[in-house]
């Protein structure tokens, strides 16, 4: 539900910054607690911890216009959309549930 002209830059941001984000958060914690008598339990304490946390986001992050248009609820899309893009813009609605 991004603006059209940052949907790509955006998801290129997140794959990136999720994938190479994660792997140097997790070799990190790793190599700090290799050396540790139980090194392996606070690897996959942090890193669960890490998880926890990535699902609350999950969990408060708001529905998608193009969800509620799919379950044909077009009161609650018209309010997400309004949510996201800051005002009601009829003609760009409109074209998203025509699509």
């Amino acid at each position: 539900s991004a603006p059209a002209e940052y949907v790509d830059f955006l998801a290129t941001k997140y794959v990136y910054g999720f994938n190479l984000g994660g792997f140097v958060v997790a070799s990190t914690i790793n190599y700090l607690v290799a050396e540790t008598k139980s090194g392996w339990r606070w690897f996959f304490g942090l890193l669960g911890a890490l998880s926890l946390a990535s699902l609350m986001l999950f969990a408060i992050a708001p529905e998608s216009p193009h969800y509620f248009i799919e379950m044909k609820d077009f009161e609650r899309a018209e309010n997400a959309f309004k949510m996201t893009k800051g005002r009601l813009i009829v003609a760009e609605f409109d074209k998203l549930v025509a699509e």
